[in-house]
């Protein structure tokens, strides 16, 4: 049923993605491009900070697979860590940090430089036009112009690094400057007036890819700055991380047929569908077909061309669902905070939510949030209170398809060039 509530949300929404009520202000389309963990979180507890770090680390040694890690509050630390770190860089009062960030990047290799290769043209392309608009800016003297040829300096520089870096037969003594040039450069994507400069200039948008080169030295930073302050962490990566890998089950290929008797089922626990005609879904989900990849989520399903309309995806447990579970079944009584990589999506959220409501729930803070509405979630198929909380997301989920329905019924006004 819930994937059928997803195929109906996805067809009304005109992107992929929702935001919750709670990532309305601070997120508002922008952040979803990050693209691997939360970047507003510097107001976090230096151990959030932590997790979103490590998450995104551990997902690119891993090929930039979802990963999932938990924090138990009444545990020093549950996590799958850089593996081999305990091991040889295991103190950063032990070890320089040159060597470790020379480590992580060897550990992260594959990944690090397939993002590089895949993103190189693109920014190579835009530095003359960086280079120029630098020269331009050079000899302005007020505070707002400096502070635009400091950005610009900041990109080329990091631009110059990374295709120095890529390019280099042995890059490990490279690795140190790269690093500086990249987190010097870190703070610009953080504003958006900056990434509105770099795109503009570059005449192209280049910060998703600028972002995307960053993730590695972004999440070392911070575990650097959290290890060069807490004698807990660095005692507990000197003693060495308990990793505990949680598989989910494997995805299975799945068939959902929409018509009218299939939505009637469905309308029983979606009332916003109340109205709403198969064809009109069915019309509006081939129309995001057709647009391709441009929604992530169009890559997993298939119109079989059949009568009646029959639409064919994979289903999985993500890695935050399976952590809940694993969690949610051992009566765990503390909150847990669960950080992702990428992203956690609509549906990950929605069971977190849903497990803190349900009566003899668990508490969850699950972040970083995406909204991406992914078709072929599943709900774990042993999971506590797994009929109420089905119930509870099922009701959360029709209040957004509700919203997303209406939005489709409103009268568009002309565009009138006089009202300007």
């Amino acid at each position: 049923m819930m994937n059928k509530s997803l195929l109906a949300l996805y067809a009304y929404k005109s992107g992929d993605l929702v935001h919750a009520r709670e990532h309305e202000k601070c997120c508002g389309g922008w952040e979803t491009n990050k693209l691997g963990f939360k970047w507003s979180n510097r107001h976090h507890p230096r151990d959030k900070m932590l997790f979103d770090a490590l998450v995104t680390i551990i997902s690119l040694q891993l090929g930039r697979l979802p990963v999932a890690v938990a924090q138990r509050s009444d545990v020093k630390c549950y996590l799958s860590l850089l593996a081999k770190t305990s091991s040889t860089a295991g103190s950063v009062g032990h070890t320089s940090e040159a060597d470790l960030l020379i480590h992580a990047y060897r550990m992260c290799h594959d990944e690090v430089h397939k993002i590089m290769d895949a993103r190189v043209a693109l920014l190579s392309d835009a530095l003359p036009l960086l280079e120029d608009a630098t020269h331009d800016y050079r000899a302005r003297t007020d505070e707002d112009m400096r502070r635009t040829f400091n950005v610009l300096t900041q990109a080329c520089n990091a631009i110059r690094s990374l295709t120095q870096y890529r390019a280099a037969a042995d890059a490990n003594a490279l690795v140190p400057q790269l690093h500086k040039d990249l987190t010097t450069f870190i703070p610009a994507l953080y504003n958006k007036d900056h990434i509105a400069l770099l795109d503009r200039v570059a005449q192209r948008v280049i910060t998703g890819a600028l972002v995307e080169v960053c993730l590695l030295s972004r999440a070392l930073e911070d575990t650097i700055e959290v290890a060069m302050v807490d004698r807990g962490f660095r005692a507990l990566l000197h003693k060495g991380i308990h990793c505990d890998w949680i598989d989910p089950a494997p995805p299975v290929a799945v068939a959902i047929t929409l018509n009218e008797p299939s939505l009637e089922e469905l309308r029983s626990s979606s009332p916003a569908l109340d109205g709403v005609s198969s064809d009109d879904i069915v019309r509006r989900l081939n129309e995001k077909l057709k647009a391709g990849t441009r929604f992530r989520t169009n890559r997993g399903i298939t119109d079989l061309g059949k009568v009646p309309p029959t639409f064919k995806f994979q289903v999985s447990t993500h890695c935050e669902a399976a952590l809940i579970a694993h969690f949610a079944n051992r009566n765990i009584e503390s909150t847990l905070y669960i950080a992702s990589a990428p992203p956690a999506c609509y549906s990950c959220y929605l069971l977190a939510e849903a497990m803190r409501e349900v009566e003899g729930g668990i508490r969850f803070q699950l972040e970083p949030y995406s909204g991406v509405i992914d078709c072929g979630w599943r709900l774990p198929s042993e999971l506590s209170h797994m009929v109420n909380v089905g119930k509870t997301m099922l009701s959360k989920s029709d209040a957004h398809l509700k919203a997303a329905v209406d939005a489709t019924r409103k009268v568009k006004v002309p565009y009138d060039d006089e009202d300007w």
